[in-house]
């Protein structure tokens, strides 16, 4: 049983991509052959819907399952944790080992003695120098690459989570092979491309989630944005600083945690969404704004 009702729509999306991907699998043949003019378009719509609930998983729906787990018994959660693998594309129970050690390290500066973060998404734990995030593109494009497994699988063992893991595992690439044997070319051509394209798309959000921020504190080591739409589609996604600082309250009460944040002269905090968290984007909505102000304009 669920513990909250707001949660429903999460599960239902990540059903809804399990369904566009073993759908489109068995749709690409008659693709192949319909004309241009209706499977490109198809195509592009079930492949955005793909790659917006590959990002919606990450950010909401496996990362609220973490935090505030969606069934009141550890079965139910387990089960859920075992189809949501499918929909993720990894096993979900390795993000979530994944996941919090982020939060541990809250995007942390290497250690000097070990020259290596807790945080293993850490903007600094790959650049140059261990003072400086690394360089935006940098980062999302070569994370996915760097994915760190075996001592993420060490950590599921320690917790006895291995026969969990072990499962996930199991499902997803049974998955796999099913994509495999209906339509290799959409595996091939179709689907892993947006299975990188999704993983590439999450470190970036990742990275805007935390660029910029000051780390003095617990109160400014993340970024927010309150737009109402972008909270409203993305389940309170915006609201990162107040996560970060009560990561168990539920996804739907987070607005109730901004009071307790610091001002927002006092930490960063970006309009609209994260996407303009971008240093590019950032100066030029700040330039156009000063331009906006100027007398006569």
């Amino acid at each position: 049983m669920l513990k909250n009702r707001k949660d429903f729509p999460l599960i239902l999306l990540a059903l809804l991509n399990i369904v566009l991907i073993v759908g489109s699998a068995f749709l690409t043949d008659w693709a192949l052959r319909a004309p241009l003019i209706v499977s490109v378009p198809l195509g592009g719509v079930v492949g955005a819907g793909i790659l917006f609930i590959y990002l919606t998983n990450y950010q909401c729906i496996s990362h609220y399952h973490i935090h505030t787990p969606y069934f009141k018994g550890r079965l139910a959660n387990d089960w859920f944790s075992l189809v949501n693998s499918l929909s993720l594309g990894v096993p979900q129970t390795m993000y979530h080992i994944h996941h919090l050690f982020h939060h541990k390290g809250n995007n942390d500066r290497r250690n000097p003695e070990t020259n290596s973060t807790v945080d293993f998404a850490s903007s600094y734990r790959f650049s140059k120098d261990p003072n400086v995030e690394e360089e935006f593109w940098s980062f999302t494009l070569k994370s996915v690459f760097r994915s760190e497994i075996t001592p993420l699988y060490k950590e599921g063992v320690r917790q006895r989570r291995r026969g969990q893991i072990h499962r996930e595992f199991v499902v997803l690439f049974v998955m796999w092979g099913l994509l495999v044997a209906v339509s290799w070319k959409n595996f091939v051509f179709f689907y892993m491309p947006l299975w990188l394209i999704g993983q590439v798309l999450n470190y970036a959000e990742n990275y805007l989630e935390h660029h910029g921020a000051t780390h003095t504190s617990r109160l400014d080591d993340s970024v927010s944005c309150y737009s109402p739409f972008y909270n409203w589609i993305w389940f309170n996604n915006g609201y990162h600083q107040e996560h970060h600082y009560k990561a168990r309250v539920h996804w739907s009460q987070l607005p109730e945690v901004k009071p307790l944040m610091l001002d927002e002269s006092q930490r960063r905090t970006v309009e609209h969404c994260h996407l303009w968290n971008l240093p590019w984007v950032r100066n030029a909505s700040r330039a156009g704004a000063e331009q906006g102000a100027k007398p006569g304009v």
